[in-house]
């Protein structure tokens, strides 16, 4: 009796337990899932924060939309003929202004080679301005505010504004994103062509130099670079040729703009997604809050 129970002793502590292969198929299964499992809440996260910058684009651009909107709204007619025999007295500058119905005094974009990480973005817009006849815009695209980028290898600045304010001082604000000043007579984009007109003007000088129309509006008030604009700029901003009504009492402007952040290296030239991975761009993480979009818009103005 003592010997069977010994032996049922035996063999209850010395069962069979899990083999080495068994419990190292048992760690690689564990590990295979913790993969996936942080795989997952990674890319849960990831679409997470693209999905609040995206937002953000789409917030602040819908923003921008309306102020265009009201500024061009509240615009005099845009008359070329009459604009055009304003600025010039020789005729054939009248004739090459009338010819390009006015545009460069309205939309103006400087354009330039960009280094982004290794990549090489050609003839891209880089800054420029908007003249509404009732407000002028001044911008800087992204590419300058990040140091991922590098603009004709930094020989070419920011656009800057020199002009005087309503109580007589001169000022000079270099560091703009986007910026409007109250500008009935488009100082800011006539100023850009001095004495001649160069109708799809497309490299001229970052400076743009009003005082020598006196105080033409109030001062300068910046669009982005504050609460949820912090991280955005501007890419583009143009439209195409104002259209006229046969009695010249109408007129209808059709623009549009690209916004996007400055982190995540965006790459205006590519043809699909505009936040792919640069060659040579080491802030990679940074492409989860990379957004970009372009906004369309149409306003007519009504001489107000």
């Amino acid at each position: 009796m003592k010997t069977r129970m010994s032996r049922r002793r035996y063999k209850f502590l010395h069962r069979e337990g899990f083999t080495i292969v068994e419990l190292s198929l048992s760690l690689v299964f564990i590990s295979i899932l913790s993969i996936i499992i942080v795989l997952v809440i990674t890319g849960a996260i990831a679409s997470f924060r693209r999905g609040v910058v995206l937002n953000e684009v789409n917030t602040v651009g819908m923003d921008l939309v309306t102020d265009f909107r009201t500024a061009l709204r509240s615009s005099p007619v845009f008359s070329v003929s009459s604009e055009c025999a304003r600025v010039y007295s020789e005729s054939t500058l009248v004739n090459k202004c009338e010819s390009d119905k006015g545009h460069n005094f309205m939309t103006l974009v400087r354009k330039a080679n960009v280094k982004v990480g290794g990549s090489d973005l050609y003839s891209v817009p880089v800054f420029g301005a908007f003249c509404t006849g009732k407000y002028s815009y001044i911008w800087n695209s992204g590419y300058f505010f990040s140091n991922e980028y590098k603009v004709e290898n930094g020989t070419l600045n920011k656009a800057s504004l020199k002009y005087i304010d309503t109580s007589g001082v001169t000022k000079t604000e270099s560091d703009i994103r986007l910026a409007k000043i109250e500008d009935s007579e488009r100082a800011v984009c006539i100023s850009v062509m001095g004495n001649n007109y160069v109708p799809g003007l497309s490299n001229f000088d970052s400076k743009f130099d009003i005082t020598s129309y006196g105080s033409v509006g109030g001062e300068l008030v910046e669009l982005l670079g504050t609460g949820n604009g912090s991280n955005l700029s501007l890419y583009n901003l143009e439209s195409t040729l104002p259209a006229e009504s046969n009695d010249g009492k109408n007129v209808f402007y059709n623009a549009s703009f690209v916004l996007g952040t400055i982190s995540g290296g965006v790459n205006l030239s590519s043809t699909s997604n505009y936040c792919a991975v640069p060659e040579g761009y080491s802030s990679v993480e940074n492409f989860d809050y990379c957004a970009i979009n372009k906004f369309n818009f149409a306003a007519q103005a009504n001489g107000g």
